[in-house]
């Protein structure tokens, strides 16, 4: 009811400076790629700018609020480019060894857990 309204407003607004402090972070960022670009004289296609007002960004996940969440943002280089920019199977491929990698560690920690549970009960 009332209560947790008031505990979910009174939670966004001790967030909204750390959240605008992100926002103005991640804009100098994308104006910065930009200008190397530019200086490069490349010509991809870049992440935009978020606009400072958080409602625009918590109506959910399109326009704006998905570009952000885009893994990466440069498709279709003008020029010869490394294969994780421009092939998804590859950027798959690498997405895969990474899960399989973290699977290889959580065996890892599970056989050190069963022999210290081995070592408890006897």
């Amino acid at each position: 009811g009332t209560k947790d309204s008031q505990y979910i407003l009174k939670s966004l607004n001790r967030r909204t400076p750390a959240l605008k402090k992100a926002i103005a972070h991640y804009n100098d960022l994308c104006l910065r790629l930009r200008d190397i670009l530019d200086d490069l004289g490349l010509d991809y296609p870049l992440p935009e700018p978020i606009d400072g007002q958080l409602t625009k960004l918590k109506d959910g996940i399109s326009g704006l609020a998905a570009s952000v969440l885009e893994d990466v943002w440069l498709t279709g280089p003008p020029v010869a480019s490394h294969r994780w920019l421009t092939d998804a199977k590859v950027r798959s491929g690498i997405r895969a060894m990474h899960i399989l990698d973290r699977c290889g560690e959580e065996d890892s920690r599970l056989d050190r857990e069963s022999l210290h549970l081995l070592h408890w009960v006897r």
